[in-house]
């Protein structure tokens, strides 16, 4: 009799071992199948990007997406929604909205720049205001380049140090006049006596010193589509309202 209770008693736990492994396998295997299915679900098919101007979409998505982990959605969601402020030059802010499970949206709040110069093997990038918002060793394409602002030194967010801090007004009124008009000038050049020189792929535009550049820069963008293929110089430093005719002098 009591070694039947035993055997009994060996098999129920017996049972009971079978019973708690069968259900951590089936836990495990639960486990397995959810880890496939976020994997194959949740992987970063398509990337929505608006406001970008710097960085193409290819160049943002290279950036964001650099290993396995970062093609998983819900992974690539959290660690842009967690990225710290200036983890990527240029750009201030990245907002992302999850729209389906291979899906996201991120839009593009780029830094705020007028123009860019070369100082001490760099170049410094500033705002309208003359404030630095960014360097970097190589030149960014589609950021007007300035020459002859005579650097004194500068600060990363701090107003960057020159010899005459008025030439941020002008600056600032030629690269708006520029931008209004659609102008394909990619360098403000400043004399000694602060007379300002456009230049506009292979056509030179001396515009001589003014107070405002308006009225010749609104002439200027009639008179640049006439350049188009050629070389020369555009000569605009006498120009005054009213001017029926200004001189191109081809190379």
């Amino acid at each position: 009799m009591e070694e039947d209770i035993k055997l009994r008693v060996l098999k129920e736990k017996k049972k009971k071992r079978r019973s708690r492994l069968r259900l951590r396998l089936a836990v495990v295997a639960g486990l397995v199948f959810l880890a496939a299915v976020f994997l194959l679900v949740f992987r970063v098919k398509n990337v929505e990007i608006t406001g970008n101007t710097y960085y193409t979409e290819e160049q943002l998505k290279d950036l964001l997406i650099q290993d396995g982990k970062d093609r998983n959605t819900l992974y690539l969601y959290m660690k842009i929604k967690n990225m710290k402020k200036n983890s990527i030059p240029f750009i201030d802010m990245l907002d992302v909205d999850f729209v389906s499970p291979g899906t996201l949206k991120i839009g593009v709040y780029e830094k705020p720049i007028v123009g860019c110069v070369r100082y001490m093997g760099q170049y410094i990038y500033f705002d309208k205001d003359g404030v630095v918002v960014e360097t970097a060793e190589e030149e960014l394409d589609g950021i007007l380049y300035i020459g002859g602002m005579n650097v004194k030194g500068f600060a990363l967010y701090q107003k960057m140090q020159v010899e005459d801090g008025r030439i941020f007004d002008t600056v600032r009124n030629l690269a708006m006049l520029i931008k209004k008009y659609e102008l394909n000038v990619d360098k403000i050049q400043f004399g000694v006596s602060g007379e300002v020189t456009l230049y506009a792929g292979d056509v030179v535009v001396p515009m001589g010193r003014r107070e405002i550049y308006d009225e010749p820069i609104a002439e200027l963008s009639k008179l640049l589509p006439k350049t188009e293929g050629l070389k020369g110089t555009l000569d605009m430093t006498n120009f005054v309202p009213g001017q029926k005719q200004v001189i191109f002098q081809e190379n």
